[in-house]
């Protein structure tokens, strides 16, 4: 049996920065990558960030926009000379509802709605044509959240409900896609609170 060697180098960053002012301006983000590599000379990269600025209607109500920006690059550098490069991007309003329970903990949940693009990009510099994905995306996210001390919060999201219309240009058909990951999806966030809204403050406004 042939054994294999697979180094793989996996770099993961994923942070999500709130910022709330007097003017109740709601900041967000969250940004992620990884890189892989075999002894074999293939090589995967990719990387992701998803910002978001809203505005607080009501002190537990907020609405905005966000965005998402995605790439992977895929190369060979073996035997196969291979570079295939794409990308992904999306762009639509949000609503967010933050239920504070306590003096510690908070919940809020977050309705995304999205237009975007999967780009085909180019296979060893030339660009594939005709094979572009339209999307239409509506995801719900439920989330957990801790106060900490100078403005801090952790938040922990365990998944949600994320609904997917696509349309390529190479197809008549559409595409529709259903995914509901409760429990099987974990992801971990920083939050800070500017313009002196630390726990006490949130906590005297929002109870």
């Amino acid at each position: 049996m042939k054994k294999t060697l697979l180094f793989i180098f996996t770099l993961v960053v994923s942070t999500q920065l709130f910022a709330q002012s007097k003017s109740q301006i709601l900041l967000y983000g969250s940004i992620s990558g990884r890189m892989a590599k075999n002894e074999w000379g293939q090589k995967n990269t990719n990387a992701r960030a998803a910002p978001g600025v809203g505005y607080h209607i009501t002190d537990r109500l907020a609405v905005g926009v966000q965005g998402l920006y995605s790439m992977n690059s895929y190369q060979d550098t073996g035997v196969i000379k291979f570079k295939r490069n794409n990308s992904n991007w999306a762009v639509g309003p949000f609503v967010r509802y933050t239920q504070p329970l306590g003096e510690m903990f908070f919940l809020f949940g977050q309705l995304d709605l999205g237009y975007g693009k999967q780009i085909a990009g180019s296979i060893n510099g030339t660009k594939i044509p005709n094979l572009d994905v339209m999307e239409l995306s509506a995801g719900f996210y439920p989330s957990v959240g801790i106060y900490l001390n100078n403005g801090f919060a952790l938040n922990f999201a365990f998944g949600g409900l994320n609904y997917k219309y696509t349309k390529s240009e190479a197809s008549p058909n559409p595409g529709h896609d259903v995914t509901l990951n409760f429990g099987h999806a974990f992801q971990f966030g920083v939050s800070k609170f500017f313009g002196g809204y630390g726990k006490d403050a949130l906590n005297n406004r929002y109870n």
